[in-house]
């Protein structure tokens, strides 16, 4: 794939440095000419310096033919022009980071009416992800597919768990819920299980269902002995102190 990344600051960078391992074309924008001669330096990528949101700019990063541009500077304005251009131009996929809550409450005439693919907003979906894991505490990790109507949680059997020796089948004797396991891994071992699969100790279940149902597996499997009511939330900031 021919993928443009617009911005190549701390997010830019990350997605070049997993992108540019997958054997994928790929052209970074970006204003400062040190940060690009960094990145042309460390990876496998071409750099253009100067602003994204110039059509001439477009052009030579060959937004005429890209299967994406992944518009992530620091400005808002920048990254939705530029993704607009862009696709009016002739890229086939358009994604822009949007960190102001007033564009972000827009996404969806965004991608419907103006054709992107994709809106982020980081602030957003940190604050999701904590919402999720406040939601399964037990929970190694808990992942939302299609718009969040449907969520992946990985539970780890501990040795006191009552699944343990279950077979698969056999759950709707536990819960009523409609869930999945639809993968197992246990030592590093990665088991697609039937029915007759025996829960044991140690294993790593991942479950599918709605958020309803992963709640109701949570109280009926007894993992969620009390629920979260008072929650912290630290702000961090870089602070120089000077002696």
């Amino acid at each position: 794939m021919k993928i443009i990344v617009l911005g190549a600051g701390k997010v830019g960078k990350t997605l070049i440095k997993h992108m540019s391992n997958e054997d994928h074309d790929i052209i970074v924008v970006d204003q400062n000419a040190t940060k690009i001669e960094e990145v042309v330096n460390q990876y496998d990528v071409i750099g253009v310096v100067g602003n994204g949101g110039s059509y001439d700019i477009l052009m030579e990063a060959g937004t005429e033919d890209a299967n994406l541009i992944i518009c992530v500077t620091t400005s808002d304005e920048l990254n939705i022009l530029a993704g607009l251009m862009a696709k009016k131009m002739g890229t086939r996929h358009t994604i822009a980071r949007v960190r102001n809550p007033d564009y972000s409450s827009q996404r969806d005439f965004m991608r419907n009416q103006l054709g992107f693919s994709m809106i982020v907003n980081p602030e957003l979906e940190a604050a999701s992800e904590i919402c999720r894991v406040l939601s399964f505490p037990s929970a190694v990790k808990v992942d939302t597919f299609s718009r969040g109507k449907v969520e992946l949680a990985e539970f780890f059997v501990e040795n006191h768990s009552c699944l343990n020796g279950v077979e698969l089948n056999q759950l709707h004797k536990i819960t009523k819920t409609n869930i999945l396991v639809c993968a197992i891994s246990h030592n590093e071992d990665e088991i697609i299980p039937d029915g007759n699969y025996a829960i044991k100790p140690g294993d790593h279940l991942y479950i599918t269902g709605t958020h309803r149902d992963l709640s109701r597996f949570c109280l009926d499997i007894g993992v969620i002995t009390n629920r979260i009511k008072n929650v912290i939330i630290v702000v961090g900031i870089k602070t120089c102190f000077i002696f």
